[in-house]
């Protein structure tokens, strides 16, 4: 996540998003192959588009070119935050890199507290072989 907060900074998103999410297998660390990003106006998210549809520009070794979606289901800092904020991602147990953050004025902010209990996130069978073989 650090290095597309970076990247959003460098291609002058600084301070115009208010919402990243990479989303990551947790046993290893490696993202998969697309995040969530909220913009903090219409006009932000629409260049946000432009300059990244078709974006191939990467800071490591990639040759996929980008492509940008809108999101049906969730629209907006407060439901993204709803979303989360209860969800096993937010569990102590996760790494902070592989959490939702959220920001403002360009500054990664606390995410707001969970209202429920959090339970920690399933870790599928696979990942937890590998790790039995590794201790």
């Amino acid at each position: 996540r650090h290095q597309l907060e970076h990247l959003f900074d460098g291609e002058g998103f600084a301070g115009l998003y208010d919402f990243i999410y990479l989303p990551s297998d947790i046993g290893t660390g490696l993202a998969f192959e697309y995040c969530f990003v909220n913009l903090v106006h219409e006009m932000a998210a629409n260049r946000f588009y432009r300059r990244f549809q078709a974006f191939n520009a990467w800071p490591v070794e990639c040759d996929k070119p980008a492509g940008v979606h809108w999101s049906e289901a969730l629209q907006g800092l407060d439901q993204l935050t709803d979303r989360y904020r209860n969800s096993p991602l937010m569990h102590e147990s996760v790494p902070d890199a592989s959490k939702p953050a959220i920001y403002a004025r360009g500054r990664r902010v606390p995410f707001p507290e969970p209202t429920q209990h959090i339970r920690p996130p399933r870790v599928r069978r696979s990942v937890a072989k590998q790790r039995k073989r590794n201790d």
